[in-house]
């Protein structure tokens, strides 16, 4: 019970999006999805709701790497933990972990930089391509609470 999350990638294939894959699984990372849940709600007007799929572009993930490695590196260095709290607040729900800057929260965010920098830099999401005008590789996310 509690916020499990998942992060899965496509590629496009005559047009069609095919071989959807899941490339990251967070457990109660609260503050990525509520990072995920104000995209979408700036997106769509409305909230995300519990295992609702969100379109993702290979730019947002490129573009919130940019955003986690900045938080977390001013932390680190600087004892600064004000780019966190605003673009990764801790996020409230049901059984969504600890609200607290806490060790586990700061591993969430280094975690998640690591790990999708090296998504992008690898295999089949390396490069950014386009095939009939529109982006090439795609991904989804959703939290299940």
């Amino acid at each position: 019970m509690g916020l499990d999350q998942y992060l899965s990638g496509a590629k496009k294939d005559k047009g069609i999006l095919t071989n959807w894959e899941e490339v990251h699984y967070w457990r109660k990372a609260n503050a990525i999805h509520g990072y995920f849940s104000r995209l979408h709600k700036e997106r769509t007007g409305s909230e995300l709701e519990n295992c609702e799929e969100m379109l993702l572009y290979r730019a947002d993930i490129v573009f919130m790497v940019k955003l986690l490695k900045e938080a977390v590196e001013s932390f680190y260095l600087n004892g600064d933990d004000s780019k966190a709290k605003e673009w990764f607040p801790c996020t409230e729900g049901f059984f969504f972990g600890s609200y607290n800057m806490d060790s586990w929260y700061w591993h969430n965010l280094e975690d998640t930089a690591v790990k999708l920098q090296s998504l992008l830099d690898e295999g089949d999401f390396k490069e950014t391509k386009y095939e009939d005008g529109m982006p090439y590789m795609y991904f989804k996310y959703h939290g299940w609470w």
